[in-house]
């Protein structure tokens, strides 16, 4: 019989496993942490590359890998049994109902599954209403010290917009060089990394737009956000997928007391396939439902996704470098940006409501000048805009008073704008995952709207190509998005 004892954080293995099941242990526990291979302990033979969860000395793995352990057990007909430390924390007074909102039957069912569980991965495309079920899931522990992590200034601001509209509380702020704590808060992850003197780890999906809010707290701001976090009863990650696998343990490490532990994304994979730290830190998939399914229903509208054949360039060879590569053949490509603003114009003219998505500034504000002199009213936002010029271009865009928003990586994911009927792909990448949460800026439901329409791009050079080829080969993976490759 093994016993395995769980706490808030880990899970302790007692007793002695078979090699074979230990092995197993071993390999279904770990990840490849990015850029080892480049290491000088990996070339010299000294590690495989990979960190391990779980290690014969200690026989202790994150809690939150508890089920793969159970399964791992039962797959190998070895008998065991869990014994729970933790304590499940009490609420007081009754719980907080949404306001004026009807929850849809499968954000009922994701709430139900939230509350029976208590941990795990709430998987549902984007526009579905993620924020709207840990919304109502927050209500209901009313008494217990909650908070809600978040990677970026624009997601922090509608999130607590979106708790007090529809619970009617108050709710704190930390982040932004605000502290502002409150028995439910929305805090910034890279602040949150700073006050309990962790080193904030940007994913390297992001690139330079990973906002990491360099406005530093007090001494004794610091101090009161620290125990905050050490004593929080239940949070939330909402774009779970964003944080570094380092990150995610950071979280995972330093909410000693969390017994409710609930991650949110659209896309709750990784590239660099260290997906099992998301897992690690709040469980597993409790919810998974495709963006197909949510068309299907009506919930979401469908894309027709263009993609336009950029030609090569013949001139000379291309550089022996990804960003060189990136700069010559995207940023500064004449073809590629004259199309994009020709086919802008042609949206607008035809009364879409489009964004533009880039990856560099220099980019951004190529597209911008060159859409500018079309006469159209067009405001480029990105990662050092301040939020309170964010907000009034997003406003101004949503009143219909600006033609077009170019916007950097911030206006990926998480931001709910429902009345954009186009998107833009002027970047080009090759995750599955941005170019999922990319989409969903489009397909959310509006007054009238009965499809979205996204442009893209074929590149015809090295690198490039190939991520244009993936991104083709996502769409494939979800039935009801349209795809049409134009000359």
């Amino acid at each position: 019989m093994i016993e395995i004892v769980r706490n808030y954080v880990n899970c302790q293995i007692n007793g002695t496993l078979p090699a074979k099941v230990y092995e197993e242990f071993r390999n279904r526990m770990r990840y490849k942490k990015p850029g080892m291979v480049f290491s000088y302990v990996f070339k010299k033979g000294w590690s495989d590359g990979y960190v391990y969860l779980f290690t014969k000395k200690m026989q202790r793995f994150p809690a939150g890998l508890l089920f793969l352990a159970k399964r791992i057990l039962e797959e190998s007909n070895i008998e065991y049994k869990v014994t729970d430390l933790r304590v499940r924390p009490t609420t007081t007074g009754q719980p907080v109902s949404l306001s004026k909102v009807v929850l849809r039957d499968y954000q009922q069912d994701t709430l139900d599954k939230c509350l029976k569980h208590g941990s795990g991965i709430i998987k549902l495309p984007t526009g579905s209403g993620k924020t709207m079920i840990f919304t109502a899931l927050l209500g209901q522990y009313v008494g217990l010290k909650r908070a809600v992590f978040v990677r970026k200034l624009d997601l922090m601001a509608q999130t607590i917009k979106c708790l007090k509209r529809d619970l009617g509380i108050e709710v704190g702020m930390i982040g932004g060089g605000v502290a502002d704590i409150k028995e439910l808060s929305v805090i910034m992850i890279p602040t949150a990394a700073n006050v309990i003197g962790e080193k904030f780890v940007k994913y390297l999906g992001h690139f330079n737009d990973d906002e990491d809010d360099a406005i530093e707290l007090s001494a004794q701001q610091k101090m009161l956000v620290k125990e905050y976090i050490e004593n929080l009863d239940c949070f939330v990650i909402d774009e779970c997928h964003c944080a570094s696998c380092e990150t995610m343990q950071m979280i995972n490490k330093h909410c000693k007391k969390a017994f409710y532990r609930i991650g949110c994304s659209a896309t709750p994979y990784r590239e660099d396939k260290t997906d099992i730290l998301i897992h690690a830190a709040t469980g597993p998939r409790i919810i998974d439902i495709t963006a197909s399914e949510m068309i299907k229903r009506g919930f979401l509208v469908p894309p027709r996704v263009h993609f336009y054949k950029v030609p090569p360039v013949f001139h000379k060879k291309a550089p022996n470098d990804y960003q060189k590569v990136y700069t010559e053949y995207v940023v500064n490509n004449v073809w590629r940006n004259e199309k994009i603003v020709e086919v802008t114009q042609k949206l607008i003219n035809n009364k879409e409501r489009p964004i533009i998505l880039v990856q560099r500034q220099e980019h951004g504000e190529i597209l911008e000048k060159m859409l500018q002199k079309t006469g159209l009213i067009v405001r480029f936002i990105f990662g050092k805009t301040c939020l309170e010029e964010r907000k009034y271009v997003l406003d101004q865009f949503e009143a219909g008073n600006i033609d077009v928003v170019i916007g950097s990586v911030i206006l990926q994911e998480g931001i709910d704008i429902p009345c954009i009927t186009a998107m833009v792909n002027a970047s080009a990448g090759k995750s599955a995952g941005a170019y999922y949460q990319k989409i969903g800026r489009a397909i959310r439901p509006f007054e009238s709207k009965t499809r979205a329409i996204v442009i893209d791009f074929i590149d015809d050079v090295k690198w490039l190509k190939q991520h244009s080829l993936k991104r083709i080969k996502v769409l494939k993976t979800e039935p009801l998005y349209e795809l049409r490759i134009q000359e």
